[in-house]
């Protein structure tokens, strides 16, 4: 009787842990990763990553080829772009789940900026995301929030405090197909709190989700890491 009702506590705790976690965690899984680690072949400094498998999740780059590429050492690998004009680079998003969370770590330089979005590329791998919405990061630290190929506009902000010129910033972009809402972080700063887009008569088209710029300098530190994380 004893042994039951210490096990019985014990099962208690556990499952009281987890709800102590913070929001989602207990139920998050981190279903996309990439580090733009070089370990030869494709993955070699000064190589496009179109067509590249990503490290985790049985998906590969589309983009537009020799726009974004391997860059670095093995020790201290990143992404940057090849070109000055509009990139986008992206992979194919699961079906299942209900709270999409995109990340990236990246170093706009100044007079450009750089995205994450979810959306369906067209043809030309168009950097304001199609039929999506894209949270972007100037290299000056100001910020904007668009949907749909950027015709109507969330939210947006000027420098933010927190906003490092030199080291990489943190972007997420949440999307919660239930409410259908759309929320947005930058280095662990909430910049959208959850806003439905029904208000915008709008639901974006779930198919890709990905890093996207304009203006930046070629050649630079832009991005060291992506993921996205389903729950």
């Amino acid at each position: 009787m004893k042994n039951s009702r210490r096990h019985h506590n014990v099962t208690l705790l556990a499952a009281l842990s987890l709800l102590a976690l913070p929001w989602g965690s207990a139920l998050c899984e981190t279903l996309i990763k990439e580090d733009f680690s070089l370990s030869g072949g494709d993955r070699t400094s000064g190589e496009t990553i179109d067509g590249t498998e990503l490290p985790q999740g049985d998906v590969s780059w589309i983009c537009k080829a020799n726009t974004v590429q391997f860059a670095g050492t093995k020790g201290d690998s990143y992404a940057t772009f090849a070109a000055k004009g509009q990139t986008l680079a992206a992979v194919e998003l699961p079906s299942e789940g209900n709270v999409i969370e995109v990340q990236a770590s990246v170093q706009p330089t100044p007079g450009g900026w750089i995205a994450v979005g979810i959306g369906k590329p067209e043809t030309g791998l168009d950097n304001t995301w199609p039929e999506g919405m894209f949270l972007l990061l100037n290299g000056d630290g100001g910020y904007e929030v668009y949907l749909a190929r950027a015709q109507d506009a969330v939210t947006s902000g000027t420098r933010l405090p927190n906003f490092n010129e030199s080291e990489m910033n943190s972007i997420t972009l949440i999307y919660d197909k239930k409410d259908n809402t759309l929320s947005c972080i930058i280095n662990e700063r909430m910049v959208l709190n959850p806003t439905s887009l029904t208000t915008f008569g709008f639901t974006p088209n779930l198919s890709s989700a990905g890093f996207s710029s304009f203006g930046e300098s070629t050649n630079a530190r832009s991005v060291q890491d992506f993921s996205v994380t389903i729950e």
